[in-house]
Formats: C-alpha cells, sequence, structure tokens
C-alpha cells in the first residue's frame, strides 16, 4: 500500500488537472482489481466490481485533487509526507489496495464500487 500511495502522491494533481492521477488509477485498477468495469468522465473515476442485487451495496467515495502545491513525496521518521497525503490519497490508496487484496473476500458478502472524483478541494460551494 505504501508503493501504491507514493506513487499517487508523486503525481501533481491540483484542482482541475487530475487526468494524470485519473489515468494512472484507471490503469492500475485495470491492472490490480479483476473483474471492475472503469468508466471515466471529465477525471472522474467510478470503479465498479461485478454486482448481486442480493447483496448491501458499499460505495467508497474520495477525491483525486489535492492542496497544498505539489512537492516530492518523502519518507522521514517512519512518516510519508507529499501533498494530498492526508488528504484524501492515503485514503485513496487504502480504498484501493483492500479492494485489490481482498477482492473475493468483500464479494462473497457486499458489492463495491469506489467512486474518485475530481474538483473537491478549490471549488465554491455556491457552483
Amino acid at each position: 500500500m505504501i508503493a501504491l500511495l507514493e506513487k499517487l502522491l508523486a503525481i501533481p494533481s491540483p484542482t482541475r488537472h487530475e487526468k494524470e492521477i485519473a489515468d494512472f488509477v484507471r490503469h492500475w485498477v485495470g491492472e490490480y482489481i479483476a473483474g471492475s468495469a472503469i468508466s471515466e468522465l471529465n477525471n472522474n473515476v467510478l470503479i465498479q466490481l461485478p454486482f448481486d442485487e442480493t447483496k448491501p451495496h458499499i460505495c467508497l467515495v474520495g477525491h483525486l485533487d489535492v492542496v497544498p502545491e505539489h512537492f516530492t513525496p518523502y519518507q522521514q521518521d517512519g512518516h510519508l509526507h507529499g501533498s494530498g497525503a492526508s488528504d484524501m490519497l492515503g485514503a485513496v490508496a487504502v480504498f484501493l489496495d483492500v479492494v485489490a487484496k481482498h477482492r473475493d473476500e468483500i464479494l462473497k458478502n457486499y458489492n463495491v464500487s469506489i467512486f474518485l472524483y475530481a474538483r473537491e478541494e478549490q471549488t465554491p460551494m455556491n457552483v
């Protein structure tokens, strides 16, 4: 998971400039989360796993843009630092890693999808 987070943090993704990170996520999911349907529109990424209407649905939701200004991620004293590490790319890495590693176990009891959207930071509330 740390390796995935380091890759996410290395991609500059300020608000309205999320294309590169959205592309990375789509490619990563295609490689590591078998059987997922991936939709993308305007750098918003929806990942859907096989759906069984008899099971509850869990949707993990997060955003791909970050503040503050991008800087090269680094580790110090056992901590990983990077733009968006705590809001929200750390959680995005957890979503992707957990679903990739535990896909079959999760799907025994739940439907799962992941929605990662663009333009959360610095977007006016009245838009």
